[in-house]
């Protein structure tokens, strides 16, 4: 009789063991899930020059060989990734911010609001680069061009590093370039800067 108990003591703790460890495979499981990045190829039908960021979303730029776009921290439901001609355009209105990592190989233009946030991971390369921002977007690029043009207005900020050979610079004061190189550095008007971009880039959108 003693025998017996023992021994259902015995399976009793090797099956709560089994339950435990099954526990702990299951979470460890969920969480790999959870952080494995969502690649959107299917999204992104590649050649996006012009990328657009609105709501409270991150992303990341990676200067890449191939283009897609992956959700790091999220879920695809929670953020909207649309693209129309090679225009790009990325929006998350959740309360704690989306962040992507959208991956290119020639870009123009980077346009962000509201309360997102664009950054480089790494540098960045490009003949000419534009960068907009307005709101409370804010940004912390570093990029080698030849020309680089920067809006910003409202409460937007934005942080360079890198070297330019000739920056145009509109709106608010808010450009951080300590850590950044300029042959020439000149200050324009915003709505004669922007009209004149449009029509030198209306062959692009």
């Amino acid at each position: 009789m003693l025998f017996k108990k023992v021994k259902i003591k015995t399976d009793m703790k090797k099956l709560a063991t089994a339950f435990l460890i099954g526990l702990a495979i299951s979470a460890a499981h969920a969480a790999e899930k959870s952080n494995t990045p969502h690649t959107l190829q299917d999204t992104v039908n590649h050649d996006f020059k012009k990328v657009v960021v609105t709501g409270n979303t991150i992303v990341y730029f990676v200067q890449s060989r191939k283009e897609f776009v992956t959700i790091d921290e999220g879920e695809p439901r929670d953020i909207s990734i649309t693209q129309t001609g090679n225009n790009l355009r990325i929006s998350s209105y959740k309360v704690n911010p989306v962040v992507v990592t959208v991956y290119f190989k020639n870009i123009y233009r980077i346009q962000a609001s509201e309360q997102s946030n664009i950054r480089s991971a790494g540098k960045v390369n490009l003949e000419n680069l534009q960068i907009m921002l307005h709101d409370e977007a804010t940004g912390s690029f570093k990029a080698n061009t030849n020309s680089l043009y920067t809006v910003t207005n409202g409460q937007s900020k934005l942080e360079l590093t890198g070297k330019t050979l000739h920056h145009i610079s509109v709106g608010s004061p808010n450009v951080n370039t300590k850590n950044f190189i300029a042959g020439t550095t000149e200050q324009q008007a915003q709505t004669e800067i922007v009209a004149r971009w449009e029509r030198e880039n209306e062959y692009i959108r």
